[in-house]
């Protein structure tokens, strides 16, 4: 009996069969995708915002201070917020246009930016065309507690 089995036949099967089941047991690879995906607030935000009014409530020991509280009205146009991809441009009528990087926070609601003064956490409320923005810091000086709440309305453009 004649033997068709030959030792180089008997390699290429191997090699074929080793290469096969690695093949068909290799999970699907596809290359990475570099654009970070934008989450609900950053879709919601994003184009331009006109900047209505800025509402400041100043507090002392937990009693507001009417001295350094009050709203601040703003004309359309003097004031325009553009979210764009990773930040805000913040545009004042008669001023340079100034871009702040933000960093989202994982309540999806918020983000942090910050400028020359501090870093700040902006709570964001988005009502169709209408956007609330709120601000609170703290802080102690000669032992008085002092607290500021800066509420910024806008309409989207």
């Amino acid at each position: 009996m004649r033997s068709f089995f030959k030792p180089i036949n008997a390699i290429k099967a191997l090699c074929l069969l080793s290469f096969l089941t690695l093949y068909l047991t290799m999970p699907s690879c596809k290359k990475d995708d570099t654009t970070p995906q934008r989450t609900e607030l950053q879709k919601s935000l994003k184009g331009q915002w006109n900047v209505d009014s800025i509402e400041f409530k100043y507090y002392e020991n937990n009693v507001i201070n009417t001295d350094y509280s009050g709203v601040q009205p703003y004309a359309a146009g003097d004031l325009i917020i553009e979210f764009v991809d990773g930040g805000f441009i913040a545009t004042n009528k008669g001023y340079q246009p100034q871009k702040f990087p933000i960093t989202e926070n994982e309540d999806g609601n918020s983000f942090n930016y910050a400028d020359s003064n501090g870093r700040y956490t902006a709570v964001i409320s988005v009502n169709g065309a209408q956007m609330t923005w709120v601000e609170t810091s703290t802080g102690v000086s000669n032992g008085v507690n002092l607290k500021q709440i800066v509420t910024i309305y806008l309409t989207k453009l």
